[in-house]
């Protein structure tokens, strides 16, 4: 059977223009200004502009105002006596507050920090290097991943710097600063492949037995330990099953992602403070790290290993401890300084430490 029908339709399709307008409407201003500013890096042929638009209406009504104000003042001579009357009030009583000592001032904080590479930028101010030295190095810096690899060998490096920056260096100088570069914090970073960054990590170890095991494991029979082939390691070691358990604690303990502390946008973690539903202040006193080491007779170290808590336990916050105070840390090691940590208990700055992590 035959039938005809007749419809009508109303549809509203939005360009990939339009869509990406919605979008960016949506994001914060944060957010915006790092998706511009990462667009500028990326692509060349965009440039941050300058406002030069024209005067504003708010600018063109201040200049009215004072072209009349001048003209009055020629034509008529000022006298505060006219301004002046018998019942002007008082400033202070036209001040009002209606906060008391009781009410919470509740801020939002906004922490900044830095990315990796800025990191590790910032510790080659410490080394003594030529102009020329210090570009190749942070050329090198440049190419390492946010893991902390650096996946280019030195060759490539060498023929890309020459026709990109211009700056003429040979094979074995770009191998002797990737070593420099090997030396920096994190340990393990700048590595080609993961033996080479567990070595890097090993040679910073304290050389007990475990860990000289663990590096011959590492170096001689890498392809037998990522296998788990423990039998074989053992027989052709020469070394017995708590010896090989000791090694592979040692091998556990070491970062296998050098840089992944620094991985994700900066902005993200930059706005990653945590702000609380409310603060218990029944006899707690806020004060700055420098007052509190001052006064406290114990100090435990509670916090995550970031770029601003590592080493935040030095020679000179420790000089700022009393005599009889006790510093306890059971969070991560490397936030507390080993070497300046041994000093300070040779010299008697501090009574006691209980350290259940160590800095590898």
């Amino acid at each position: 059977m035959l039938k005809q029908q007749l419809q009508q339709k109303l549809q509203q399709k939005l360009s990939p223009a339009q869509i990406q307008v919605i979008k960016m409407l949506e994001i914060p201003t944060l957010e915006l200004e790092e998706r511009i500013r990462q667009e500028i890096e990326e692509n060349p042929a965009l440039e941050e502009g300058v406002d030069n638009s024209e005067q504003t209406d708010d600018d063109l009504q201040a200049e009215d105002k004072t072209d009349e104000w001048e003209e009055s003042n020629d034509n008529d001579d000022f006298d505060i006596d006219d301004y002046m009357s018998d019942d002007d009030i008082p400033d202070y009583r036209l001040n009002i507050s209606n906060t008391s000592k009781d009410d919470k001032q509740h801020d939002i904080p906004f922490t900044a920090g830095l990315t990796f590479h800025e990191y590790l930028s910032d510790q080659i101010g410490l080394l003594q290097l030529t102009d020329h030295e210090r570009d190749l190095v942070n050329y090198i810096i440049g190419n390492i991943d946010d893991e902390g690899y650096l996946r280019r060998d030195a060759e490539s490096m060498v023929d890309d710097i020459v026709f990109q920056a211009g700056v003429e260096t040979d094979d074995d100088e770009m191998k002797r600063l990737i070593k420099l570069v090997q030396q920096l914090d994190p340990a393990g970073v700048c590595a080609k492949d993961l033996k080479e960054c567990l070595l890097l990590q090993l040679e910073r170890c304290e050389p007990t037995e475990s860990v000289l095991t663990a590096r011959k494991i590492i170096s001689n029979h890498f392809e037998e330990f990522s296998k788990k082939h423990y039998d074989k390691i053992i027989r052709i070691v020469n070394i017995d099953e708590n010896q090989l358990k000791a090694a592979l604690h040692e091998i556990k303990r070491l970062n296998p992602k050098p840089g992944s502390a620094w991985s994700g946008n900066i902005l993200e973690k930059s706005l990653s403070t945590i702000v609380p539903d409310f603060i218990v202040e029944n006899n707690v006193l806020l004060t700055s790290l420098e007052d509190l080491l001052s006064r406290a007779d114990y100090v435990s170290m509670n916090t995550d290993l970031n770029p601003t808590s590592r080493h935040l336990m030095n020679e000179k916050t420790f000089a700022l401890m009393k005599p009889s105070a006790v510093i306890i840390n059971t969070s991560r090691g490397p936030i507390v300084q080993e070497p300046a940590l041994i000093a300070a208990l040779r010299e008697r700055r501090i009574a006691g430490a209980g350290i259940d992590v160590y800095d590898i």
